[in-house]
């Protein structure tokens, strides 16, 4: 049988999703990365109103932290054959994630050390940006902030990762989120980035502190520069 272009013919009994063309398969599997996020904040502005923000938050992060460690991390690798753990392969799962199908990446490898993760096209930005939604922003954004160094630590254990770039952005020209990514097996890299907003800031800070109690790694690299703490 030919690939099908659509599926706007006759019923098939038998098709599967392998007898479609390469391009509905993608503009398909973006679809479901739009569903993945939808369901997130939906589920969020629900318990957002039905229970207050600081409950909404809690519940967020820590659903997401049992999604990404237990089935979003592993399942991509498991589908595609990625078991490195290098910067290579942080990059690779990048690419892949479910929730990023919809997304405009770049992943640049500047050496086999250090990578940078550009995205330009973010749909849940666009939709904060559309409704104004700061609260949904900070608590998606700042999610990211602190989850995505955790997943690339579990993919290279000496992988270091920090946002440099974040909403709000300062203009529409500007890429959604910048990500740097170095090999660091001393552990000595801060995870701040002082030019960050602040609640992007706490996000980075709530990911050193549990990189410290995981690996103790000098407490003077949890401290920002803008922390009025620093002497």
């Amino acid at each position: 049988m030919p690939e099908l272009e659509d599926y706007s013919g006759e019923f098939i009994p038998d098709v599967r999703i392998e007898d479609f063309s390469k391009e509905i398969l993608t503009r398909w599997s973006a679809e479901f990365g739009r569903q993945h996020l939808l369901q997130s904040g939906l589920w969020f502005n629900y318990f957002r109103t039905k229970m207050g923000v600081q409950i909404a938050d809690e519940s967020h992060w820590q659903i997401w932290e049992e999604l990404q460690e237990v089935h979003e991390e592993d399942r991509p690798k498991v589908a595609l054959d990625m078991w490195g753990h290098d910067i290579e392969a942080c990059l690779k799962w990048f690419q892949m994630d479910m929730d990023f199908m919809d997304w405009d990446i770049d992943c640049e490898m500047k050496n086999p050390e250090h990578g940078v993760i550009t995205v330009w096209n973010c749909s849940a930005l666009r939709h904060f940006e559309k409704h104004n939604d700061m609260a949904l922003l900070e608590n998606a954004c700042g999610l990211d902030v602190w989850g995505f160094p955790k997943a690339l630590t579990r993919i290279c254990p000496d992988a270091h990762t920090v946002c440099i770039e974040c909403p709000p952005r300062k203009s529409k020209d500007r890429p959604s989120c910048v990500w740097d990514v170095k090999l660091d097996p001393e552990h000595k890299l801060s995870w701040i980035c002082p030019d960050l907003p602040e609640y992007a800031q706490r996000a980075q800070r709530k990911a050193a502190a549990e990189f410290h109690r995981r690996y103790r790694y000098p407490y003077r690299y949890l401290i920002s520069k803008r922390n009025p703490r620093k002497k």
